[in-house]
């Protein structure tokens, strides 16, 4: 593999320190129908990492699409997890761009071969997900997902 599998970005994920406000605003200055804000499933429905350790993270989250594009905004809790760690080191922002890739392992094992480590991973009964730091290349994480 020569290149990452998945050109499409699907999502952009949004760290947000006051996720009803942010909603609040998206709906009035879009007029977008409000999405609901859930928790973030348990680690053991998602067996999430955070750099090599259980993520533990109880984040508000809420998706909803602007054209073809998923937006995520994200709370971030206490606990650690790559939306705290953007949060404090950036504010908030863009944390990752997120892609759908036919093969999740060739792409990873390509993106290691040019300095982009995976920083939080886990999955779902929809697939999985591995969130790289490709920020001193492009600079944005990626969230890759098959």
């Amino acid at each position: 593999m020569d290149k990452i599998g998945g050109t499409d970005i699907i999502q952009i994920n949004i760290v947000v320190r006051d996720i009803e406000k942010t909603v609040e605003n998206y709906v009035r200055l879009f007029g977008i129908e409000k999405p609901k804000i859930k928790i973030m499933p348990p680690f053991e429905e998602s067996n999430a990492q955070y750099r090599g350790k259980p993520c533990r993270t109880k984040a508000k989250m809420c998706s909803f699409k602007m054209g073809a594009v998923g937006i995520e905004l994200i709370e971030p809790d206490d606990e650690p997890s790559v939306w705290k760690e953007f949060l404090d080191k950036n504010g908030e922002g863009v944390c990752y761009l997120g892609l759908f890739v036919e093969n999740s392992a060739q792409t990873l094992e390509f993106l290691k071969g040019e300095g982009v480590n995976p920083v939080h991973w886990g999955g779902t009964p929809n697939g999985n997900w591995n969130s790289v730091d490709a920020a001193h290349l492009l600079g944005v994480m990626l969230n890759i997902k098959q």
